[in-house]
């Protein structure tokens, strides 16, 4: 069995003193989450910006060997007749 938990009942001073903490820590709270709103926004429109500069250069890397290969390929060509 858990151990009974008795609550010692505040004077009026101390309720006032616990309800100004609880509305401080609810301020921080909101605050910090605004922020880490904006944060991550700011962040996943970075990623989405690396993602299309990889893709980018992915695209840029394969459109050179392609076009290689054809370059040779028509060497070959022009070799071979």
């Amino acid at each position: 069995m858990s151990p009974r938990i008795i609550h010692i009942p505040l004077s009026g001073g101390d309720r006032k003193a616990q309800a100004k903490g609880i509305r401080y820590a609810h301020g921080i709270h909101n605050g910090y989450f605004k922020e880490s709103v904006l944060i991550r926004s700011v962040a996943e429109a970075k990623i989405r910006e690396a993602d299309r500069l990889e893709c980018e250069a992915w695209n840029a890397i394969m459109w050179a060997v392609v076009r290689r290969c054809h370059h040779l390929a028509s060497r070959k060509r022009n070799l071979l007749s």
